[in-house]
């Protein structure tokens, strides 16, 4: 199951109050957070939770129910097993992409299954960081998405990541004009000073677009497509994502498919154990 245990406490409060501002009051936490927090879970899960109705208390949908009847069970029971086991740490640095698109949404999952271990996660900023940590001690494991395929010795990539430059129809005239003229694109990029940021620029660049204005800015992919499907701007996507998009049909691929990306585990310790192997296997099945 996706989402993760403060998730789950959250949708479980406002199911049981009834509203976001009641669940707020209860948890000593902001309704912009409850709201955000219910929003990234039913991302997760793929389904709305709640009937949202201005003015109006919040009801359940029938997933919500369902959720609602069978978390404190699953809860109960990992508290439970949890408190039998000692559990041992399995510390893991990543990007902010993988962290928040990958393994923050299958953290509870993750603890169901694997009770005994705790994924401990630390966010690395730039690609110098991530190749500087295969010497410390701060890490287990390394998952950091690189621009350029890096030297045989780490290894080969996870997986290689297609993409596209996509925009809204009336974009794609923009763009073959842009290649005998000035004019300046629009374009949608990540949050400014993250890796994927540095990787957007990055092949901007390799492109042949240099002379662009950032007319947005969204760390999540999937609100960066929807700016991008209501014709605000560019944006680079990998391919399989926007396949997957509810907004598809109204994206056109403006460019033919490149590499944007190489996506790298490295295993800094040499720990040898059950905890490590899981967490190992576990993760990686996330990326592939």
């Amino acid at each position: 199951m996706r989402g993760t245990f403060r998730q789950f406490e959250i949708f479980l409060t406002v199911a049981n109050t009834g509203s976001f501002s009641a669940a707020a009051n209860v948890l000593d936490i902001s309704q912009a957070s409850v709201s955000k927090q219910v929003a990234a879970l039913e991302r997760a899960l793929g389904q709305p939770l709640f009937r949202r109705q201005t003015g109006q208390a919040v009801t359940l949908t029938p997933r919500g129910e369902e959720l609602r009847a069978k978390l404190p069970d699953l809860m109960a029971h990992a508290a439970s097993v949890a408190a039998t086991v000692a559990p041992t740490t399995v510390r893991v640095g990543a990007d902010a992409m993988i962290l928040e698109r990958y393994f923050y949404p299958a953290l509870a999952e993750f603890t169901l299954r694997f009770p005994g271990t705790v994924l401990e996660f630390a966010e690395i900023a730039s690609e110098a960081e991530a190749l500087d940590r295969m010497g410390s001690v701060s890490d287990d494991l390394v998952f950091f998405t690189f621009r350029e395929r890096l030297d045989a010795a780490y290894g080969p990539p996870l997986k290689t990541v297609k993409a596209s430059i996509f925009g809204a129809r009336h974009h794609v005239g923009m763009l073959r004009q842009h290649r005998v003229t000035t004019q300046r694109l629009p374009v949608i990029l990540p949050l400014e000073g993250t890796s994927d940021d540095a990787i957007h620029i990055a092949t901007l660049a390799d492109l042949g677009v240099p002379d662009y204005d950032v007319v947005a800015r969204a760390q999540r992919m999937t609100s960066r497509l929807d700016m991008a499907a209501a014709g605000i701007g560019l944006c680079v996507a990998p391919v399989h994502f926007v396949h997957a998009h509810a907004n598809n049909q109204r994206l056109d691929a403006l460019v033919d498919g490149f590499t944007l990306s190489h996506r790298y585990r490295l295993t800094v310790s040499q720990r040898n154990d059950a905890h490590m192997d899981c967490a190992r296997d576990y993760l990686t099945g996330l990326l592939t």
